[in-house]
């Protein structure tokens, strides 16, 4: 059943069904938990599933400013006592991986975990060579000079074609304040996290995942104390979409 809260101030869209050991699931960037209603259907034949959306995804308010990680972990530990639910199984989805990671790590977070599930999970920094520092650079560079009124009046039109090529699609389609959230969050390395978590840990990942690659699930299961890998073959960065049948036969093996 899809619900509505209100948490520090922002009205919260959340869902909750079935019965027994909470589950709470955190979704990805910019993916509103309808995209993983087969996930929580399935769920809830088990567990009393609760998916909440953060601040500037589905029809949550957005932030009233540009929010790290930690952020969002204070949300997400406000949700829990706003709803009341103190901890159970994590599970979630590329960004709300982030915010797990926080959770499960930091001792002084209020919430206890004891089992978790990582679905092509976010938090490592890709190394990145001088092509894209300059890129960056250059860009900024660009928006300077087209600031300016002469600048904009001659390279206006260039600067916007060559905005939307630099700038991701879920960057170039958000507000301003949700851009200083992306920028804030995706350049934030989790990795020296992972020895800090104690619970057992599932990592679903897909094979061709080109959002978050598969060499970052390893990582995960080096460091993690107890982690393990099952890769799907074939399977994007949403293996539950592409492969359903072998993604709830290892998700229901695990629980």
């Amino acid at each position: 059943m899809i619900k509505f809260t209100k948490v520090q101030g922002i009205d919260t869209r959340y869902y909750e069904a079935g019965e027994g050991e909470t589950l709470l699931f955190l979704h990805g960037w910019a993916a509103p938990i309808d995209v993983y209603m087969s996930v929580l259907k399935h769920l809830e034949e088990r567990y009393r599933v609760i998916a909440v959306e953060t601040p500037g995804c589905g029809q949550t308010g957005e932030p009233p400013m540009g929010w790290n990680v930690s952020k969002y972990v204070d949300f997400v530990l406000d949700f829990c006592k706003e709803i009341g639910i103190d901890g159970g199984v994590l599970m979630g989805h590329s960004f709300g991986v982030r915010i797990m990671t926080k959770l499960m790590s930091e001792k002084k977070n209020e919430f206890s975990c004891k089992k978790a599930v990582i679905m092509d999970g976010a938090g490592i920094v890709p190394k990145r060579g001088m092509d894209y520092y300059a890129k960056v650079y250059s860009y900024k560079l660009a928006k300077k000079v087209v600031s300016t009124k002469v600048g904009g009046f001659f390279f206006g039109p260039l600067w916007e074609e060559r905005r939307g090529k630099m700038g991701s699609a879920d960057y170039a389609s958000s507000s301003d304040i949700m851009k200083h959230t992306l920028s804030l969050v995706v350049n934030e390395d989790l990795r020296h996290l992972y020895k800090d978590i104690d619970a057992e840990v599932l990592l679903i990942w897909g094979e061709k995942d080109d959002a978050t690659p598969i060499e970052d699930a390893k990582i995960m299961e080096k460091n993690m104390k107890n982690a393990a890998l099952a890769e799907i073959k074939g399977a994007s960065h949403y293996p539950f979409l592409d492969n359903p049948g072998t993604f709830f036969a290892i998700l229901d093996k695990f629980l």
